[in-house]
């Protein structure tokens, strides 16, 4: 054993000795109390703490694993039980073996970082005293003398000796503060008094705000068509500024000694908007990514409205990619055509949302090849060569037009994101937020009125998992009712990419992506742990049926109408929830609203899944509980408590930069009647 302490003195009296001895007497006790403590933790005899309130305590002695239930799977423990309940989430035809062993494993080195800090204390005695004179302290020392030691003091006193030399249970001990579970639990318990079998009943009980009575008034309202060349204008004056703009934050970002290196992002989108569809859907999505730091945009347009096809074309920053007469080249057309006949082939002739992928993955190669071309002719240009804006694409990222990016950090720039990737990385996934409404009517800005999104899993804590699973609005199957498997950003030069669909990017094995984590070179698509997508999915009603219709051809209404649903889903639908909605949309407005404000808008009185324990009380000794749909209240409450926990997350970034710039435009543009703009 390593000696920890060693002191060297002259003489010392008897009365000193004495005192050493009475230190040494009580260091061993608290050593062999410690050593007890775990010893009995680790055979799950210590009662009376949930898993929320050991949580810190154990931090820096124990590794928490449960063993796996019956079926093979590990259970997550229910943070609403109070301390004292023991429960059973997987029933078993035995009660003997109803719920799996926990099992408690204590790592060797968290064994000896404790042993470690037992001697530190040791050492600060000794030193306090002034004592050890030709005192040896070793861990063998203290240990040897463990069965000389009276017994070890009980369960109580051991818990409160952890705490006080360790960690406090998380807000427990602050005078004023309630763990988040104790108000989770006592939440849910109030809930419950709200219990139906009925979910059409549950469903009359929720109340329908609009948008101007929770004061969501939105300062941009999207329907003045008459603006659009102004705004155009605009936006383009918008792409001469933060061009420059982006080019010197890109240098101080990467640090080099050069100042020639820039990050440059495009992004690549799929629409099939009218005008005013570019003035609702693709404007603000413009304005917002041109703010945020991106430099180029491919469009490719899937609609036949020439007034929208000629807007587009004067963004600066944007170049439309056509795939339909009379835009399309003949070039184009026949990329398209062979692109869609082996998609077809892929998707087994499905459509919808089948052939939105295949519209999205022939913008991604398109696009990629613009962008690769571009950087070709880029780089033979001359140094003295300059323009407004950077030559190269370095990024290319795909995202749909109800969908933003959201960077992480201070820099508040998708350069700052992207500039901060290792050269070995690829590909980089961020992963998706869902907006969620909390208002129907008067919605009209997705992205000013929309601030509440619910997380993607990626992003909350183990525990949050048990909630993620009970608090799903109406009939809801999952937390995030769309997808959750992100966007990605991808290197335009990296050896052989190609897009594989919308979510992510392929490319071939090289040596510039080896790395101590991957000596073979091997593709990775990184995951980002900072930024984030955020997806405004259904923002009110109306975008419930426009999104229906869009969606699956209207041969299938009659099918829909007769309720036939699976053949709906299999012929136009990958997700659910949209086959659902386009179910909905077929049977009128009401149906509509129904749909929307049960399944998507977080109001007073929507109903969740919930069970309620039986009045029969324990079946063959297991606990019974009958199914139903309990009322959410309290809906502030309730959205302060998903925050606290992570589930919800409250963003305003893109709020506050389109009406700033909405701002701009109306106190200045608008002004300028007497230029051309």
């Amino acid at each position: 054993m390593q000696r920890l302490h060693s002191r060297k003195h002259g003489a010392h009296s008897g009365n000193a000795s004495l005192n050493t001895a009475t230190v040494f007497i009580l260091l061993q006790l608290l050593v062999v109390f410690l050593i007890y403590y775990l010893h009995q933790r680790s055979v799950g005899n210590i009662q009376g703490k949930g898993a929320a309130e050991w949580e810190a305590a154990e931090q820096k002695m124990l590794l928490l694993s449960e063993g796996p239930t019956e079926g093979g799977s590990s259970e997550m423990k229910n943070p609403l039980l109070k301390p004292s309940t023991a429960v059973n989430c997987s029933p078993s035809p035995s009660s003997s073996s109803a719920t799996a062993e926990k099992v408690v494993r204590l790592h060797e080195a968290d064994v000896e970082t404790l042993r470690t800090e037992v001697f530190k204390i040791a050492d600060s005695i000794l030193s306090s005293k002034g004592l050890g004179d030709g005192v040896e302290l070793t861990r063998g020392t203290a240990l040897t003398t463990a069965d000389h030691l009276p017994p070890p003091p009980n369960d109580s006193q051991l818990l409160r000796l952890s705490d006080e030399q360790h960690h406090p249970n998380p807000t427990s001990n602050i005078p004023g503060v309630q763990d988040v579970h104790a108000e989770l639990r006592e939440y849910t318990e109030r809930m419950l008094e709200t219990w139906t079998s009925d979910f059409s009943e549950a469903k009359k009980r929720q109340h329908r705000p609009t948008a101007a009575e929770l004061g969501l008034q939105a300062i941009d309202s999207l329907e003045d068509v008459d603006t659009l060349s102004k705004r155009i204008a605009f936006l383009n004056d918008m792409v001469s500024i933060s061009a420059a703009e982006n080019m010197n934050k890109a240098k101080n970002l990467i640090n080099t000694a050069t100042t020639t290196a820039t990050t440059t992002v495009a992004i690549a989108t799929t629409t099939s908007v009218d005008l005013l569809g570019v003035r609702r859907e693709i404007l603000p999505w413009l304005q917002y990514h041109t703010e945020i730091g991106v430099t180029r945009f491919y469009i490719l347009y899937d609609g036949n409205d020439p007034a929208a096809v000629e807007s587009l074309r004067s963004i600066h920053h944007v170049e439309v990619l056509n795939i339909h007469a009379p835009w399309a080249s003949p070039e184009e057309l026949a990329l398209w055509e062979a692109h869609s006949r082996l998609s077809k082939i892929q998707w087994q002739g499905s459509q919808g949302n089948y052939e939105l992928m295949t519209k999205q993955g022939f913008c991604l190669q398109r696009a990629l090849r613009r962008a690769q071309e571009r950087n070709k002719a880029a780089s033979r240009l001359t140094e003295a060569a300059t323009t407004t804006e950077p030559q190269q694409v370095e990024w290319l990222m795909h995202l749909d037009p109800d969908e933003l990016f959201l960077p992480g950090g201070n820099e508040a720039t998708i350069i700052a994101e992207l500039s901060k990737q290792p050269p070995h990385i690829p590909a980089v996934r961020f992963l998706n937020f869902e907006g969620q409404p909390e208002a129907g009517a008067g919605i009209v800005n997705r992205f000013e009125q929309v601030t509440l999104f619910r997380a993607h899993k990626h992003f909350i804590t183990p525990e949050a998992f048990w909630y993620r699973n009970r608090f799903k609005l109406g009939e809801n199957a999952a937390f995030l009712y769309l997808y959750a498997n992100g966007k990605s950003a991808v290197r335009v030069n990296a050896v052989g990419v190609r897009n594989a669909g919308p979510h992510y990017f392929r490319g071939d094995a090289s040596e510039r992506w080896v790395s101590r984590e991957n000596p073979t070179g091997v593709w990775v698509n990184a995951v980002s742990d900072v930024s984030i997508v955020l997806h405004y999915a259904y923002s009110n009603p109306s975008e419930v049926a426009a999104k229906a219709h869009r969606s699956c051809p209207g041969n299938f209404t009659a099918s829909a109408a007769a309720g036939n649903r699976e053949l709906i889903k299999k012929s136009c639908f990958i997700i659910d929830f949209d086959a659902d909605a386009f179910m909905a949309a077929v049977q009128g407005e009401d149906a509509v609203n129904d749909f929307y404000y049960s399944r998507m808008v977080l109001s007073e009185g929507v109903a969740v899944r919930c069970a309620k324990p039986s009045a029969s009380g324990a079946v063959g000794g297991l606990s019974s509980s009958r199914e139903g749909w309990c009322a959410l209240s309290d809906i502030p409450r309730f959205v302060h408590l998903m925050k606290k926990i992570g589930l919800l997350k409250r963003v305003l970034l893109p709020q506050a930069i389109l009406r700033q710039q909405e701002k701009i435009f109306q106190n200045f543009w608008l002004r300028q009647v007497d230029k051309n703009y």
